[in-house]
C-alpha cells in the first residue's frame, strides 16, 4: 500500500499516476471511471473538479464528506460500533468525533477505516435511504444519470 500521502485524492493530482490507474482499468475492461472528491478541505466543486488531473474520467464532487454514507448505513455501522441499531439524526457530521467517544480510538486512516465499512456490509443504497443523507441521494442519482 502506498505510504499516507500518496494515495487517495493525492494520487488524483498527478496526472502520470492517474493515468496509469485509468490505463489498468481499462486493460481490465472498464467501461465507465469515477473519480469521487468531497469538499472537505476545499472551497468548492470548481476547485475540486480542477484538482482531478484528468478528462478521462467522471468527476463526481460530494458536499460533504464521503465518510458520512458510513454512517448513514445503519446496519453496517451498527455493526461497526457492536451494537443492536445505531441511527445517527445527522449523519453528514464528522464521524471521527463519534468513533472517538463509541470506539475510544480516532481513525487515523481513511483507506483502511472504508476497507473496514466494506467489511461490515456497507453499501451506498443503505446509505442513500437514510433521511438526513441528501449526499448519498445525489451520488446514487448521479450514476443512474450516467447509465441512460
Amino acid at each position: 500500500m502506498p505510504a499516507k500521502g500518496q494515495r487517495g485524492k493525492d494520487i488524483f493530482k498527478n496526472k502520470e499516476k492517474i493515468e496509469a490507474f485509468i490505463e489498468i482499468l481499462k486493460d481490465t475492461g472498464a467501461k465507465y471511471i469515477f473519480v469521487i472528491r468531497d469538499l472537505e478541505d476545499l472551497n468548492g466543486v470548481i476547485e475540486a473538479k480542477n484538482e482531478i488531473a484528468s478528462d478521462e474520467v467522471s468527476k463526481i464532487i460530494v458536499v460533504k464528506a464521503n465518510e458520512s454514507w458510513f454512517l448513514a448505513d445503519i446496519k453496517a455501522i451498527s455493526t461497526y460500533f457492536e451494537q443492536d441499531s445505531y441511527f445517527h439524526d445527522l449523519p453528514e457530521s464528522c464521524i471521527c468525533d463519534l468513533n472517538v467517544a463509541i470506539k475510544k480510538r480516532g481513525i487515523s486512516d481513511k483507506l483502511i477505516f472504508a476497507g473496514i465499512m466494506l467489511k461490515n456490509g456497507f453499501s451506498i443504497e443503505n446509505a442513500a435511504k437514510h433521511p438526513n443523507c441528501p449526499s448519498a441521494k445525489y451520488f446514487i442519482k448521479k450514476l443512474e444519470s450516467l447509465n441512460q
